[in-house]
């Protein structure tokens, strides 16, 4: 007798669960990038990409990142990729700046092949992220863009060299 009741129990919790499921409305997805996008492809959500770039004052190597889902990890890749690209000075690359959804650029100034001062901006453009940055670096020398980096918001390119300051 008890085990017919224990069925009986059983078979009415399933039904009542069912009888919810059918009930209840369907759950919806979040807005994503789309499945072929630089973004979706990279882990980041639209509107939440992050981009950064470290530099390596020491001998001008530098690493960007970008299309990263947060701030704090665009900052660890664009340092690892300093790091990767600056062999035995490692330890001199600085978190230089970071942005979401946007532009960013670093410039630096020389003068008689020194390297002066450097500094970096944020824009929603490319093309004002650049001239941000040339106007931090002003004074006597050369003035010069070192990087510059958007999240797939903008563009979805990043590029990785040298400064042409630094002598090989």
């Amino acid at each position: 007798m008890r085990l017919v009741l224990a069925v009986v129990r059983a078979a009415l919790l399933l039904l009542l669960v069912a009888t919810a499921l059918e009930a209840a409305p369907p759950a919806q997805a979040a807005p994503a990038a789309d499945a072929g996008s630089p973004a979706a492809r990279l882990g980041c959500r639209i509107p939440r990409c992050y981009a950064a770039i470290s530099v390596n004052p020491w001998n001008g190597k530098w690493g960007v990142s970008y299309n990263q889902p947060t701030r704090h990890r665009a900052v660890a890749r664009a340092q690892q990729a300093c790091r990767n690209h600056s062999q035995r000075y490692r330890p001199h690359c600085e978190k230089l700046i970071w942005t979401r959804n946007g532009c960013a650029a670093a410039a630096y100034r020389v003068r008689n092949g020194t390297l002066q001062e450097y500094g970096a901006a944020y824009a929603r453009y490319q093309g004002a992220a650049k001239s941000k940055a040339l106007r931090k670096v002003r004074g006597p020398g050369h003035r010069h863009i070192w990087t510059w980096v958007c999240t797939s918001r903008r563009y979805g390119r990043a590029v990785v060299g040298t400064a042409p300051w630094i002598n090989p």
